[in-house]
Parts: structure tokens; C-alpha cells; sequence
């Protein structure tokens, strides 16, 4: 039927109208092959939605039913068979407790063409309200290394994605640890929540070879896994002078520097050599994500950086590729969309120098801080009164993190809404690379 779920669902639909109009037993046959089809082929469980094509080894996306709801119940009703019905109202619930209305127009044509005829199906069911959407499957992450600074303790911390609204216990236990390493805890228990990028951290102190090996199983629900970070020593670095960028030119914050006339070097790579000759850093908001001067393939290079007195500036982290271990203390990320509100510290430099800020309320955060640990300094919260612009000393160097995108209104990839200005985004960008270059002074 088609190869690929959505059109299955048209076709079904179409049956579906026919059959209502002209009924005959083999549109209703067929309506219940295509929902076997759907089930034994396209339906991934896990994620409570339908893979788009037909090649589970390269397609394990679970998306939701626009097109193939109308149809599923209907077949649902004909056959009375469970795995039919299961499978309309988990991925039905998905769509409408998760996904939330389309925001293009023909998404949203899509939606509100097919969802009436589904909903209107739990209506001869009784029900009287889509059911929680079930629990889909997280992806649980450890960052790859350990960082470990002689006589510090270290944090091991969990990232993980999870996107059903209705919590899901979990638990995390390391289960092999290297020789002179000790835990304050091997095992700990949270809530996993929608969006929040956060999970459990381990505090960890003592010292161990380069490369040993940490073993972490963790339990959510009927999942499980088990994740290995190695032992990363820090390494001594001598500074140079020069201000550096990490990011192309075609991220949003490179666009935006080119804009304002603002010239940093570009970093082809993290190595000891060329982090040597700068004092500070601007990370921009797509390096992690696209990897850029392998910034994920050696994320521990910028903790030596800061470490050895480098400054570093980090743009709208994304929480789809953050990992905690990545900065000196905790901060969690939400792929939900905030905006600035108010400047909590109207003295710091990021707000003085060389621009005077009253205001930023209104600026676009796309992943928002929901925390930051106390080692952090809140500058600015957002519209939430979550941390929003953070700021910390580490070692002998210092860290700023601008979760909103000034950058994004500088190049007209969004608009000011008074009192929100351009100008005011502008002047930001250039306050945070004066605060790069006060480096050392």
C-alpha cells in the first residue's frame, strides 16, 4: 500500500468515504489489510507513531498519524482487533498531548482535515477525552569523557531526551568504576520529564589512569541501557592573545558578526597548538550541533581552555546535542521555546560595555535554561524566571553562556516586538565581545 505510511492513510481514508457512500465487504477488507500492513510494518511501538518509509534498519522515526487516523479507526472498528485499536489511540495521544498544532498552514489543513473523523471514533467508544499519551522510549547519553582535575571532584552527568508529557521513574547506578575513583553515590533516582535535556549526575573524586573505563546502567520504565565515559586528565595549556570564533560562517552568530563588521579568527581545530594562541573563545550557537573544529569529538579541549584562564562565550546552546559535562558546573536545557525577561544584574559588563542595556525583555530563547547550578551567576532570567544569561569562574578562566539569539534579529531571521529593538540585540553581540577581549585585564 504506498511504501510509506501517510499514503496509506489517504488511501484509507478514501475507502473509508467510499465505503460509507457505497458499502462493500472488500473496502472493508482492504481497510483492515492496510492496518495490518501498518502494524506489522510501519508502527514503531517505542515511539508510539508510524516510521515514514518502509525500512526500519535506516527509518526509526515515529510519526504522528495526520494522515492515516481518519482510516486506522475505522479499521479499528471493523476488525476489533487490539493491536489495531492500541495502535490508533497511542499514536493518536502522541499527536495531540506532544506534537500540538502544525505551524505551517498546510500541516495544520493536514490535521484538522482527518483529526474530527478520529476523535469523533472515541466518542462511539465512550471516551470522552484523547487518553494520555503512553510513555515513549528516552535516549539516555553520558558524555564520552570523565573530566578529572587533581584534588577537584568531577561530575559524571546524564543527558536525556525524552518527549512524552506523563513522567517516567528512572533510575541510574554505575556499575564499574575504575580503581582510586569513589562515588558519593553509585545509584540514583529521578523523574524523567518532557523536554528537559538533564539528567542524574554523579559526583565522583580521586584520581585514575587516562582512559579507564566508567560503566553506568540505567532503568526507565520497561527500558534500559548501559554507558561507558573514559577517564580524561586535564592538560596544562599556555594562553596566547588572540580572540577566537568556533562556527561557520553561515551560523546565525557568524552571519551576525560579519553584519556588524566584528572579525574574530575561526578555529579549524581544538589542539593544544592552536588553542595556544588565543585568550578567549565565542562559541557559536550551531557549533556543537554541526561539530564544528570537532568541538564534539573533543569537547574536554575548551575545559583545559578555561582551566588554564581562557574565557570562554557560549551562544543559544541546543539542547538536542548538549552534553552536561561539556562546562564546569550544571546547567540543564529544554527544547521548549522562551524569551528573555528581565536583566537581573543591570551592572555586570555584558550590560555597561561599551553599549548601556536597560532591556532585552522579549528576545527568543529557542531551548531555554530551566537551571544552573550554584556555581553559576544568574545576569539575566527569562520570561519563565529561569536562568536565561549565566556566568561562572572556573579555574583561572571564566565562562559566559547567552542562551537567547540577539544574532537571529541582527540578520533578519526574526523581528523585534517593541520594546525590543534590533539595535538593542546589536549592541548585546558587541558587549559580549568586549567581554571576551577584557579578557586577562
Amino acid at each position: 500500500m504506498g511504501g510509506k505510511s501517510f499514503m496509506t492513510g489517504v488511501v484509507m481514508a478514501g475507502m473509508t468515504m467510499l465505503d460509507q457512500v457505497e458499502p462493500r465487504e472488500d473496502l472493508k477488507r482492504s481497510l483492515i489489510l492496510s492496518a495490518d500492513w501498518l502494524y506489522a510494518r510501519m508502527w514503531n511501538a517505542e515511539g508510539n507513531g508510524f516510521r515514514y518509509a518502509q525500512c526500519p534498519q535506516y527509518d526509526s522515526g515515529a510519526g504522528a498519524p495526520v494522515m492515516e487516523c481518519w482510516g486506522l479507526a475505522r479499521a479499528a472498528e471493523l476488525s476489533g482487533k487490539t493491536e489495531h485499536r492500541e495502535m490508533f489511540l497511542r499514536s493518536l495521544s502522541k499527536m495531540i498531548h506532544e506534537g500540538g498544532p502544525s505551524g505551517s498552514g498546510k500541516g495544520y489543513a493536514t490535521q484538522i482535515r482527518m483529526t474530527p473523523y478520529a476523535v469523533s471514533a472515541l466518542d462511539r467508544w465512550g471516551l470522552d477525552e484523547v487518553p494520555p499519551s503512553a510513555p515513549s522510549k528516552p535516549a539516555v547519553s553520558a558524555p564520552a569523557q570523565l573530566y578529572l582535575i587533581p584534588g577537584q571532584p568531577a561530575t559524571l552527568s546524564l543527558a536525556v531526551r525524552y518527549t512524552s508529557p506523563t513522567p517516567l521513574p528512572a533510575s541510574a547506578e554505575i556499575v564499574r568504576l575504575p580503581a582510586g575513583l569513589t562515588a558519593e553515590r553509585r545509584k540514583l533516582e529521578w523523574q524523567m520529564e518532557r523536554g528537559v535535556a538533564a539528567g542524574p549526575s554523579f559526583v565522583l573524586s580521586g584520581t585514575a589512569r587516562e582512559g579507564a573505563p566508567i560503566m553506568v546502567r540505567w532503568q526507565a520504565g520497561e527500558w534500559s541501557g548501559e554507558l561507558e565515559a573514559t577517564v580524561r586528565e586535564r592538560q596544562a595549556l599556555e594562553l596566547g592573545a588572540a580572540i577566537g570564533y568556533i562556527g561557520g560562517e553561515d551560523d546565525p552568530v557568524g552571519l551576525a558578526l560579519r553584519t556588524l563588521g566584528i572579525e574574530l579568527e575561526p578555529l579549524a581545530d581544538l589542539e593544544p597548538a592552536t588553542l595556544a594562541r588565543y585568550r578567549a573563545l565565542l562559541v557559536g550557537r550551531e557549533a556543537h550541533e554541526k561539530n564544528y573544529a570537532g568541538l564534539r569529538d573533543n569537547p574536554a579541549a575548551l575545559m583545559d581552555f578555561v582551566q588554564a584562564g581562557g574565557s570562554l562565550a557560549m551562544m543559544q546552546i541546543q539542547d538536542s546535542s548538549w552534553q552536561a559535562a561539556w562546562l564546569p558546573a550544571p546547567l540543564s536545557f529544554s527544547n521548549t521555546t522562551g524569551s528573555l525577561g528581565e536583566i537581573v544584574q543591570p551592572e555586570h559588563p555584558l550590560f555597561t560595555t561599551p553599549n548601556r542595556i536597560g532591556s532585552l525583555a522579549g528576545m527568543i530563547s529557542y531551548d531555554t535554561m530551566p537551571s544552573a547550578g550554584e556555581e553559576w551567576t544568574v545576569l539575566a532570567t527569562d520570561n519563565a524566571g529561569q536562568p536565561s544569561i549565566v556566568t561562572m569562574q572556573a579555574g583561572e578562566g571564566r565562562v559566559l553562556v547567552v542562551q537567547p539569539s540577539p544574532d537571529r534579529y541582527v540578520v533578519g531571521q526574526e523581528t523585534a516586538i517593541a520594546p525590543l529593538t534590533t539595535d538593542a540585540c546589536a549592541a548585546l553581540i558587541e558587549n559580549i565581545v568586549a567581554w571576551l577581549h577584557a579578557a586577562g585585564e
